[in-house]
């Protein structure tokens, strides 16, 4: 299946010419037992590529934590030249600035903990120059569910691009996840990148050490400096959330018109209900378009005069590449580093499909009778749901 859109990082591994492998910060005694597995401390460097400034390279990273002095330490050569360079450290994230001669294709590094050379690949961004683009990373979801989000998309908010990092499926290739993709009309252009690494423990579950789950993280810079700097403008979201505007606008022109290039927007849960949603059948997965119903607002007080919706889902954000500040960092709920970018918009919201989800996390298909205390159908959405060719 050659000449499909899939693209691979070249990583540098420590395990590939050194003994030494990352630690966490995190504390001994606040560890799963299940942490070793999911932690990655052998990924050095997930990719080098040439950045849109002529003469720069970039080096994406997890932290450093323990290896830090010695990369601090380092020397960055091509052909024997040195090459200044700079550390950004970041959160859960790092970023090695450096600058090459034009045309260079790899760098040898040389730490105190080992020697090797990497790859430095061309960028990508005329790939999406001026397209409005939906991005997220992805393991093993349903096909449906990736083409009806970019269905979604497409028909609602105006996108024209997809960029999907596949983090590892084994229920099909990320060539079969291509031209899946690919088979859904109307889109200019569409990319798969290959992205194996470990995506790392989660959090406490009560919002503490949220420390080491660095893939996410990593995704989102990649996303950023290697294919999308160009993009007239980004989404960023999970393809079990719907984004749209309250207004019935775009989410994209709405964020391309924004004062600050960014908007940042709340959401609330879409609910499989008992005897009013279906369940799936023996090859049969269900979809966005089978459920219909939403929490109702749990409204509670907050610093004495606000407000606030208990039960809403997390914060997510849309973008225009090029006005976000260069020393910006694109997070999964926010951009970090941009203090303005945090303000929320009543403007834009997200449906967040519960039941569309393989559970990697924790169980989402239990299910409850319909309660119009705590449930109400969501009219908005279904509205829109039915502007979607889901077949094309």
């Amino acid at each position: 299946m050659s000449g499909l859109p899939v693209f691979a990082p070249a990583p540098v591994l420590l395990s590939g010419f050194s003994h030494e492998r990352r630690e966490s910060v995190r504390p001994l005694h606040a560890r799963s037992p299940d942490f070793d597995a999911l932690y990655d401390a052998d990924t050095l460097i997930y990719d080098g590529v040439h950045d849109i400034a002529e003469g720069r390279a970039l080096l994406l990273c997890p932290p450093f934590h323990n290896l830090a002095p010695a990369m601090s330490g380092m020397t960055l050569t091509v052909d024997s030249r040195p090459c200044p360079f700079r550390i950004v450290p970041m959160n859960r994230h790092a970023q090695i600035r450096v600058e090459v001669p034009q045309g260079s294709t790899s760098l040898t590094l040389d730490a105190g903990f080992g020697r090797t050379t990497l790859s430095l690949a061309a960028n990508k961004s005329p790939l999406f120059a001026g397209c409005r683009v939906v991005l997220t990373q992805s393991k093993n979801n349903d096909l449906v569910w990736l083409q009806d989000w970019l269905r979604f998309n497409r028909d609602i908010n105006g996108a024209d691009g997809a960029l999907i990092y596949d983090n590892g499926s084994t229920d099909y290739t990320v060539e079969e996840l291509a031209a899946a993709l690919l088979a859904v009309g109307g889109l200019k252009q569409v990319a798969v990148v290959h992205w194996p690494f470990r995506f790392g423990p989660q959090g406490d579950g009560q919002g503490n050490y949220w420390d080491s789950d660095y893939c996410q993280h990593g995704v989102l810079e990649h996303a950023r400096r290697t294919f999308l700097a160009r993009a007239a403008s980004v989404m960023n979201a999970d393809i079990d959330e719907f984004v749209f505007t309250t207004d019935g606008g775009s989410v994209f022109e709405r964020v391309e018109r924004s004062w600050i290039g960014s908007v940042r927007y709340g959401g609330r849960w879409i609910m499989g209900i008992e005897g009013r949603s279906p369940d799936a059948g023996p090859g049969i997965a269900l979809r966005h378009k089978d459920f219909d119903t939403a929490l109702r607002p749990q409204m509670k007080r907050k610093a004495l005069v606000l407000s606030v919706d208990a039960l809403a889902c997390v914060p997510k954000w849309s973008a225009v590449p090029g006005r976000c500040p260069p020393n910006s960092q694109w997070g999964i709920h926010k951009v970090h580093g941009w203090p303005v970018a945090e303000l929320m918009t009543n403007r834009v919201t997200y449906r967040h499909f519960r039941e569309i989800n393989k559970g990697w996390k924790y169980r989402r298909s239990d299910r409850s009778a319909f309660d119009p205390q705590r449930h109400e159908a969501d009219e908005p959405l279904k509205a829109l749901m039915a502007k979607v060719d889901w077949e094309r």
